[in-house]
């Protein structure tokens, strides 16, 4: 139990570094420590350490956060200045961050697409580990049905096509926006505030055109219904 949780806690500190994914370690820290202390009570200084250790874990121990925001009052989403109007019948790309809350405010004949993630070179180099090590998805994911049904989407959809992102440098990078067959420039993007978001207080809305035919180079898989 003991090596188990070693190269447990190894793995995770290299792999994710990431609190929420600790929850395994969490719970054989707990059978781990049962055992430590059935071992140790038969002295008298094993109860003195479990109940030092019981209540520095009731003082210590802090809640995390986990990104949640605030309660604020008033409208739950406000926008300043007020949400970019779209053409009827877009598509919305929504490009690395959780933005879906943004959704709900456009026209209804909008559609939306996410998980679509920059590409780890984009970023700059002294960043990349992090981004690669903070993906919502791996990179094998491009090999499979998801990737298909994304560049699909994009290619047959008769109507204009915006990404929404953080205004990265990166947000228009040729390397993620040439790989669902896309491109843009910054004149063409607007900027916003909303009044939720951990991950930026403002955000690009930005028209972009299709510049390629996956379908006909041999990139994409056949339509998925």
């Amino acid at each position: 139990l003991l090596c188990t949780s070693v190269v447990l806690y190894v793995m995770w500190l290299n792999v994710y570094s990431i609190l929420r994914y600790v929850i395994i370690l969490e719970g054989l820290s707990a059978l781990l420590l049962a055992w430590i202390l059935c071992y140790w009570m038969r002295r008298w200084l094993g109860l003195c350490l479990g109940i030092l250790a019981a209540a520095s874990c009731w003082a210590f121990t802090v809640a995390p956060d986990w990104g949640h925001e605030p309660f604020e009052p008033g409208p739950y989403v406000s926008f300043t200045p007020r949400l970019p109007q779209v053409e009827p019948n877009a598509l919305i790309i929504f490009f690395g961050q959780p933005m879906s809350f943004a959704a709900p405010f456009f026209p209804a004949d909008a559609r939306f697409l996410g998980g679509v993630q920059f590409e780890v070179e984009a970023y700059p180099p002294e960043h990349q580990r992090k981004a690669r090590q903070r993906r919502n998805l791996p990179e094998p994911y491009y090999q499979y049905r998801f990737e298909d049904q994304i560049q699909n989407t994009i290619q047959t959809h008769p109507g204009p096509i915006y990404i929404m992102a953080v205004p990265w440098e990166m947000m228009l990078d040729p390397l993620t926006l040439g790989r669902y067959g896309l491109s843009g420039k910054k004149e063409n993007c607007t900027f916003f505030n909303a009044s939720i978001n951990k991950y930026s207080r403002g955000w690009d809305l930005c028209r972009v055109e299709r510049t390629a035919d996956l379908a006909a180079a041999g990139k994409t898989a056949p339509a998925v219904p």
